[in-house]
């Protein structure tokens, strides 16, 4: 006979998993008619191949994220010419170009899968479970509409490298809320909004963490947080916490509309 002690750990288990499953409170400003990904079943991907499909098929998806998605060294390795524009030193971040001029070249790695983010398809929901959720060495882009990403960390996109990779980025999106995402060390912009005007934005609750190990000003503190150049962007932000950045806090040109809270 299961002890009361243990009956207790599985209603509690059964407890977080619907929690998972339901979006927390509700966006406001622009965004606030976002309707997620309806009544669909909640799927977990197991694998980082199942997660990309669920992410980017036609289907409407509740998609919960209950570990740490690893897309590192997916797409293997390839190499170019960096430059050292910012200094030398060992906390200096180095920039991906094709010429350096006199700025120290050099000939280097980095992972191919941070410098080509997921293209996140219509009518997606995802949720971290827990603290679990994560998405290591994969940015997050969103092109289409009725998109809500909450409680994930997205993280190590080549950070070493300006052009390494953007965490989270959007380009013609509509309808898109992200709430309590934490985004820490990508190689480029932390949030980034493309020349295509997105529309009906709302980033709120979010961790913005600038702590790096490389910088462009070699102190730790990075650079590019929020780069929003869409030509009308409609952009809310409420409640974000923004820590040791150093710059783009936010960047705005295009005639973005911005509410910041």
């Amino acid at each position: 006979m299961k002890s009361a002690s243990a009956i207790l750990a599985v209603l509690a288990g059964l407890v977080n998993i619907a929690a998972a499953q339901a979006v927390s409170a509700k966006a406001e400003g622009y965004g606030a008619r976002v309707t997620r990904g309806g009544s669909a079943t909640a799927v977990t991907p197991k694998e980082i191949k199942e997660l990309t499909t669920y992410l980017t098929d036609d289907e409407p998806r509740v998609i919960l994220l209950d570990k740490e998605n690893d897309y590192t060294t997916s797409e293997g390795t390839e190499s170019g010419i960096v430059c050292a524009s910012w200094g030398t030193g060992n906390a200096c971040q180095k920039i991906i170009l094709n010429t350096c001029d006199s700025q120290s070249p050099a000939k280097e790695t980095w992972n191919k899968a941070a410098r080509q983010p997921i293209d996140v398809g219509n009518n997606k929901t995802i949720l971290g479970v827990g603290s679990k959720g994560a998405i290591k060495g994969k940015g997050l882009r969103m092109r289409g509409s009725n998109v809500i990403i909450q409680n994930i960390e997205v993280s190590d996109l080549n950070h070493k490298y300006v052009w390494g990779g953007d965490a989270i980025g959007f380009d013609g999106a509509d309808l898109v809320w992200v709430d309590h995402v934490t985004t820490a060390r990508p190689g480029r912009q932390h949030y980034v909004f493309g020349f295509n005007p997105s529309k009906r934005i709302t980033l709120s609750n979010n961790f913005i963490n600038g702590e790096s190990t490389y910088s462009t000003g070699c102190n730790g503190y990075h650079y590019r947080t929020f780069e929003m150049v869409g030509k009308d962007d409609q952009i809310t932000m409420k409640n974000n916490g923004i820590y040791k950045t150093s710059g783009r806090s936010p960047a705005l040109s295009g005639g973005t509309l911005l509410h910041a809270v």
